[in-house]
């Protein structure tokens, strides 16, 4: 029938259907769960707006009328929030897919199993704190890839690895670094790798190893493959 209220129906233009309506008409202006190929759940001004459905399978879906992939399948982000005003956002935007933390508007951050276990990438059983594994066929693959997106301006810039060790929270210095450096200004077609060592809080470079192939050991500039300065060997 037609006015305000909660309309059961059955072979209508909701099928087996709960619709609540809050105006004259047919439309659901409010709110309908159907019983037609699983269970839908809508909402609507003057129409019938699908939301979620639990398919005859079980699987269920948000945004989407067909959740065949899992059990649940959102069609849009998904964002979690905490009482802390923490946001964990996943998204995708046709060609990948993200994973971002906000706290308070900012970006925050994001721990993987914080409480112990180790984590995999492209592995299922990870055997250390973090294991990427690279299904190629060639005998070198690429499993990690460190970038400085700011570089190509100056001689010497590039990306590092850090080697620390946290005594406390006042005291988490880093003792010992790996790092890149662009051996040209203005391109990073020409690599050096440098190695550091800290003395007291004060990293210093040890050893260098030029585009070259020229090895330094207490210089930065070794002219020969091999050159040690200030020291004996």
């Amino acid at each position: 029938g037609d006015g305000n209220g909660i309309f059961f129906r059955d072979g209508f233009t909701y099928n087996a259907s709960i619709t609540v309506e809050d105006h004259n008409g047919s439309s659901a202006d409010g709110i309908c769960i159907s019983g037609y190929d699983g269970v839908s759940f809508s909402t609507g001004t003057n129409g019938k707006n699908e939301r979620m459905r639990i398919a005859t399978n079980g699987n269920v879906g948000i945004g989407t009328t067909s959740p065949t992939s899992a059990k649940l399948v959102v069609a849009g982000d998904i964002d979690v929030w905490s009482s802390t005003n923490t946001l964990l956002r996943s998204s995708h935007n046709g060609s990948y897919g993200s994973l971002q933390t906000f706290t308070s508007g900012a970006y925050g951050i994001l721990a993987l199993n914080p409480g112990g276990g180790n984590v995999g990438i492209g592995n299922t059983s990870p055997r250390d704190k973090l294991t990427v594994f690279t299904a190629g066929t060639a005998e070198e693959e690429i499993a990690l890839r460190l970038v400085n997106p700011v570089g190509f301006t100056n001689a010497g810039s590039g990306a590092s690895i850090i080697f620390a060790q946290d005594r406390s929270v006042g005291e988490n210095y880093a003792m010992a670094k790996i790092r890149s450096a662009q051996g040209i200004a203005g391109t990073s077609g020409y690599g050096s790798l440098v190695f550091s060592t800290s003395q007291v809080g004060t990293m210093s470079d040890q050893m260098i190893i030029l585009p070259s192939g020229n090895v330094g050991i207490g210089t930065t500039g070794p002219n020969d493959k091999l050159e040690v300065s200030a020291g004996n060997i």
